[in-house]
């Protein structure tokens, strides 16, 4: 179907900007468009765990609605990708079935579980006790530390162990992370309890680095493992597509990943409607979308 458009429309539509986060009405629910990987985003029993699109294809703009229907949904923005010293030469880590690629997995996912509790820790709706041994042991690590320095304070104590060749202390350090699920599986009650974490905007904090990649690659499969085995948290991480080329190309258990993926694809029909949302958003009277709004001066 073909409209007349007003006189100079198209150029008056603020089509938003090349950096979603600085775009000043991403928070307006008028201007969002429900896609196929927000609508997945969205579902409470999503299981998928991998948002992946070009720059601009909407990853930012999934965040802030998630985040504006969801009480229990927070922003995590990592700052630690070009930070951690991975003690061993990278070939190392490139086979994720052996000890050194394991050690970086356990360092994320007791990383996100100490935010887990911390989270907790702020609404009041836990406390530390005797009765959960393990997470008293990351007391500290939980209540002084943001998510970046547990990292790394994480990965200098397990790789320590590792680089000693102190089995046992190394083997202790990377039960751990199961022994905090097993204790958040046990803690929780209702879904009071349960949290989604957007972890996005990875290119604050990113030299393009193989460390880096190799470290990202450790993130998404703690993601895999926490998403089926911790009901209580649910990390999206929001990816860039050339970024998740290198982490295809590099993993050599990929399989294990792409079942979480969702790709952020557009079709025509909604690049239309976003444009339609952008075109009527400074009108006091909104005008129906699927034609009404061209008719607008």
């Amino acid at each position: 179907m073909n409209f007349m458009l007003p006189k100079d429309a198209l150029q008056r539509i603020q089509m938003g900007q090349s950096f979603a986060e600085y775009d000043l009405v991403r928070e307006d629910p008028h201007v969002f468009v429900s896609t196929a990987a927000s609508l997945v985003a969205s579902q409470s029993e999503n299981k998928k765990s991998f948002f992946i699109g070009r720059r601009g294809s909407g990853k930012t703009a999934i965040t802030y609605h998630i985040v504006s229907k969801n009480r229990r949904a927070l922003f995590l923005v990592p700052q630690v990708f070009d930070l951690v010293q991975l003690p061993l030469a990278h070939e190392q880590f490139y086979d994720t079935r052996q000890r050194p690629f394991k050690s970086l997995v356990c360092a994320f996912e007791r990383a996100l579980l100490g935010e887990l509790a911390k989270k907790w820790l702020q609404q009041s709706i836990w406390s530390f006790s005797e009765s959960h041994p393990n997470f008293n042991k990351e007391r500290g690590l939980i209540e002084s530390y943001d998510f970046d320095m547990r990292v790394l304070t994480l990965v200098n104590e397990i790789f320590e162990a590792f680089s000693n060749n102190n089995d046992k202390l190394w083997l202790r350090q990377i039960r751990r992370s199961q022994d905090l699920i097993s204790e958040v599986n046990s803690i929780r009650k209702n879904a009071n309890y349960d949290y989604v974490f957007l972890i996005d905007r990875l290119d604050e904090s990113w030299d393009g680095s193989d460390s880096a990649i190799i470290c990202l690659m450790a993130l998404m499969h703690a993601c895999v493992h926490l998403t089926a085995a911790c009901p209580s948290l649910r990390p999206y991480l929001f990816i860039r597509e050339n970024i998740f080329s290198r982490i295809r190309a590099t993993d050599n258990e990929f399989s294990r990943l792409e079942t979480s993926v969702v790709f952020l694809d557009w079709t025509e029909e909604k690049l239309t409607e976003f444009v339609e949302r952008r075109f009527v958003r400074p009108f006091n009277t909104k005008p129906a979308l699927g034609g009404e709004a061209w008719s607008r001066s």
